[in-house]
């Protein structure tokens, strides 16, 4: 080993817990030996052409900086903000190919639909998708709500004679 090598593993034993005290008096708890490699990464990048009149100084400066651009970034990307991924919302189990084959399902149900008269194609929407209550489209159509069943029946019939294969 090197003498040179040698005074920065020296370095590097003699500032690693006190750096790492200064990180977590700053509230960085779980980053905090994070930060503290940064920091050795950073004084190896410059050791060569250092001159050590204030190692202390030269060490706490670079860790003060690298604490500010950790609180930028933490404040730039929001990190309190974000929720945990869970296991169980990462994967939905559908493959691209299957996500293609519903788009075009629901493209051909749309296309389907689009066929009807406004107002049969606007009660089915109204009922299905929107979860709006039978008694509502009637007002909004002004329709009575018997009219309305009947549009809906009318779709559902209507995408069951078209699509009834394609849909199985």
């Amino acid at each position: 080993m090197t003498t040179r090598t040698q005074s920065f593993d020296a370095l590097v034993t003699r500032y690693r817990a006190p750096l790492r005290g200064y990180f977590r008096r700053q509230g960085i708890t779980d980053d905090a030996e994070d930060l503290v490699q940064e920091v050795f990464i950073r004084l190896a990048q410059a050791y060569a052409r250092m001159h050590w009149d204030n190692p202390d100084g030269y060490v706490f400066t670079i860790a003060s900086n690298i604490l500010t651009d950790h609180r930028r970034k933490g404040t730039t990307r929001r990190a309190g903000q974000h929720d945990e991924l869970s296991d169980d919302l990462a994967s939905t189990g559908e493959t691209p190919e299957h996500s293609l084959l519903n788009r075009d399902r629901l493209r051909q149900v749309v296309a389907a639909l689009k066929t009807l008269h406004p107002n049969c194609y606007n009660s089915f929407i109204l009922h299905r998708f929107e979860n709006m209550p039978q008694s509502e489209i009637a007002k909004r159509l002004g329709l009575s709500v018997s009219t309305i069943e009947k549009h809906i029946m009318t779709a559902l019939h209507h995408l069951n004679t078209t699509l009834g294969k394609e849909l199985a």
